[in-house]
């Protein structure tokens, strides 16, 4: 009898141990992707657990994806399904293998090895390295591009400050020569307001000679050669005013080349610099000759008609 009873407890463990178990820890890994799988089979065959899967993505960041199991097992076939349409799960079905869990699921099977936690974690530890050092390769990439593209901003703003040194020359030179023609070529206003004085001066030594209303009417002749002179003032004024536009043009873009020649960020720029330099200077000193000219103009004009208005007081007390 207790032979009998050894055996049948013999074989009905024998029979325990040769159904299936799909309890356990599954792991798959890469160095792009740790998949772990966690099932509990009870002896009426269900199933539940959790997968989840951590992947690196084109940016180098992990994306960690959870699913709920649920599903049923008979004699090494496994079959999942969503758990829930709120909150998703696993659609597949499986077979246990030699080698671990052979999984089916969107008409892709891939085999997931029979594994435990501290692989499992193992796995995870070097996909995070690897995710750190991927990142870490596009940081690197993306600063070298930030550094390349200043470079070439950095290159492209040294350009345009260059041309626009030469450009700015080039309209120095062209205003000073306006600048310098005018003045050389404008009328001697001095000059014709002298004319002027001598012309009334023939007419006060002719004023004796001449008759009481002859006198009256020279006496509005000269007042007239005075108006005339005070028109050569207006002239004078007016011509200066017309170079004056110039000098609105010039004037600012001058100081602008000199303020930026001088600063320390025109240091780099000593080249293309020097002939502005050069011709701010002579555009100064330009202007210099042109108000020093036009200023002795407005004077010499004065001074003739103060001298107007004596001689014709002159005639009038002839009368």
């Amino acid at each position: 009898m207790w032979k009998a009873a050894i055996a049948a407890s013999a074989a009905l463990l024998l029979a325990s141990c040769g159904r299936p178990d799909a309890s356990g820890i599954y792991v798959s890994a890469s160095d792009r992707q740790v998949t772990l799988v966690q099932l509990v089979e009870t002896k009426d065959g269900t199933l539940t657990g959790r997968a989840e899967d951590l992947s690196i993505d084109s940016n180098g960041d992990i994306k960690d994806r959870v699913i709920p199991l649920d599903g049923a097992a008979s004699d090494g076939n496994l079959v999942f399904k969503p758990t829930s349409v709120w909150f998703g799960g696993l659609q597949a079905t499986g077979t246990l293998t030699r080698e671990g869990l052979a999984l089916t699921t969107n008409g892709n099977t891939f085999v997931i090895a029979r594994s435990n936690m501290e692989n499992y974690q193992a796995a995870v530890a070097h996909l995070r390295d690897v995710s750190a050092s991927e990142r870490q390769k596009i940081a690197n990439a993306k600063a070298a591009q930030a550094a390349h593209e200043a470079q070439l901003k950095a290159l492209r703003a040294v350009a345009d400050k260059i041309v626009a040194l030469d450009n700015a020359t080039t309209r120095l030179r062209s205003d000073t020569e306006r600048m310098n023609r005018g003045v050389a070529n404008s009328p001697d206003f001095g000059a014709r307001s002298a004319a002027n004085t001598a012309r009334i001066e023939r007419m006060l030594r002719l004023a004796p000679t001449l008759s009481n209303s002859q006198r009256g009417q020279l006496g509005v002749q000269a007042s007239q050669v005075e108006v005339d002179t005070n028109q050569i003032e207006v002239a004078r004024s007016q011509y200066a005013i017309e170079l004056n536009q110039l000098v609105q043009d010039a004037g600012p873009l001058a100081e602008q080349v000199e303020n930026f020649c001088n600063s320390p960020q025109g240091a780099q720029f000593a080249k293309p610099c020097a002939p502005a330099k050069a011709a701010v200077a002579d555009y100064r000193a330009s202007l210099e000759r042109g108000r020093n000219s036009f200023s002795g103009y407005r004077q010499a004009v004065q001074n003739e008609i103060s001298r107007q208005d004596a001689l014709i007081r002159q005639i009038d007390r002839m009368q």
